[in-house]
């Protein structure tokens, strides 16, 4: 693919309008507008029934309102080949004059591009988890504001909307004619835009594979470690950004902090802009946890919230007892019966050193996925949920405080019983939780079916002696 850097105007454009968005884009993309009357201006494409838009999770959707949600901006692919592989159709879209390759950014998560690609079995999907380098995220749009159909380049396909649903069609006479218009960017003085933050794109990520044995280590225990995955320089971002915002919150206070710009409390919990931040984010991003959590999940089948859980452990008392009993354990989402088993794989980034016991490490049980998922399987969500919470009982397995240096990570089943330890050093144990998801878990019931049953790489693996 060629990508042409000028100093035309619809660039000025743009960059007015990245500029009020707070993003921040890397070397992959082009960013020309497809209009170049869209300076401060947002596009909507309207249905029968709504709007076309992308719900927080990434699910794209016809009933929109007029919201963040609903809005994009429009990328311009600028000088964009076709490659060898051109058919006549993708041609004779291109060479229609009132059409413009772009990439639909959503406003309301500028790390959310709309997309149509291929499912396992070849079927057309469609949702808005695509990036800013990917061909499934390239569709053909006219140039002027008004009707219009959206047309797929990857798949050669046309977006179709059925009231919520959102799908795509070979057959351009059957594909959904929008109104597509734009409105204007307001922002007035003091305003804070909380749902335009900031976002780097990236270039597709690199292919990392967990060893066989590192697999079967996973599907055994529950967790595997992966050894120094994270370089220490995004280790030694992360953690300047987090003692900065410690430094901006209130210090060994019981209370919640409760100015809005405060971006650290007393417990440890973290403001949402220090959450979802570069330095955070790159921890998956732009290292090779990406393409690890892929080789266990399955390849572009997993998605996380541009969010993360920056948890830290503060020391306890010197003359604090230590101890690690069976009883004090947990499963993401256990306190809720709808909550068990809602995302696919736990994602723990390692800051801090843990060199030896009782310094606030993550402690496993390991092998007891498989107690927690006959369990569920047997009793059924609401009778699992009441049974392990009245009291929650203690496990026969005994907890395991794994050791980790600064740059490891843990992967971990989402079944898995699991718990913080206890702090008994001198210093903070800093560490960062991503929770990764495949698309398409609706029912989450039927995901009881198979314990890996998300998990194409543990799923091909032989079948344990």
């Amino acid at each position: 693919q060629s990508y042409r850097r000028g100093s035309h105007s619809p660039m000025a454009a743009t960059t007015l309008l990245l500029s009020i968005l707070g993003l921040s884009l890397g070397l992959w993309v082009e960013v020309d507008p497809a209009h170049a009357k869209t300076k401060g201006l947002h596009t909507l494409f309207q249905t029968v029934d709504g709007h076309l838009g992308i719900e927080q999770e990434g699910h794209a959707y016809g009933m929109a309102g007029r919201g963040n949600w609903a809005r994009f901006v429009l990328i311009e692919v600028v000088d964009w080949k076709e490659g060898q592989n051109a058919t006549a159709l993708a041609e004779e879209v291109r060479a229609q004059k009132d059409y413009h390759y772009v990439r639909l950014q959503n406003v309301g998560n500028p790390c959310n591009f709309l997309r149509v690609f291929h499912g396992n079995n070849g079927e057309l999907l469609v949702d808005g988890r695509g990036n800013s380098s990917s061909e499934e995220t390239i569709f053909g749009v006219k140039t002027e504001t008004g009707k219009t159909r959206l047309y797929s380049h990857a798949t050669e396909s046309y977006l179709t909307v059925n009231e919520k649903d959102v799908g795509a069609t070979f057959n351009a006479s059957s594909g959904t004619i929008f109104n597509q218009y734009n409105v204007k960017f307001r922002v007035q003085e003091g305003d804070k835009i909380e749902d335009a933050y900031q976002c780097k794109t990236y270039a597709p990520h690199e292919e990392f594979n967990f060893t066989l044995e590192e697999k079967m280590f996973f599907r055994d225990n529950g967790y595997v470690i992966a050894k120094q995955a994270i370089e220490k320089e995004m280790v030694d971002d992360a953690l300047r950004l987090i003692n900065r915002a410690i430094q901006r919150g209130h210090h060994g206070a019981n209370d919640h902090a409760s100015d809005s710009a405060l971006a650290s409390d007393g417990f440890g919990n973290f403001d949402l802009s220090i959450r979802k931040s570069p330095e955070i984010m790159n921890l998956f991003y732009g290292t090779k946890v990406w393409g690890l959590a892929e080789s266990l999940i399955g390849k572009n089948k997993l998605w996380i919230e541009h969010q993360a859980q920056v948890a830290l452990r503060y020391p306890l008392p010197k003359n604090a007892t230590k101890e690690l009993p069976n009883d004090m354990w947990h499963v993401d989402g256990i306190d809720s019966q709808t909550g068990v088993n809602n995302f696919t794989m736990l994602i723990g980034i390692v800051l801090s050193p843990w060199k030896e016991p009782f310094c606030g490490q993550f402690v496993v049980f390991p092998k007891t996925h498989y107690q927690m998922y006959d369990d569920i399987s047997r009793l059924g969500r609401k009778n699992f949920v009441t049974l392990y919470n009245n009291p929650r009982p203690a496990l026969e397995t005994e907890p395991l405080q794994l050791m980790a240096e600064p740059g490891d990570v843990v992967f971990a089943h989402p079944l898995l019983p699991h718990r913080a330890g206890p702090n008994h050093s001198a210093n903070i144990r800093y560490a960062v939780f991503f929770r990764v998801h495949r698309p398409g878990k609706k029912s989450r019931e039927l995901n009881f079916s198979d314990l890996f049953l998300e998990f194409d790489g543990i799923r091909e693996l032989p079948a344990a002696s």
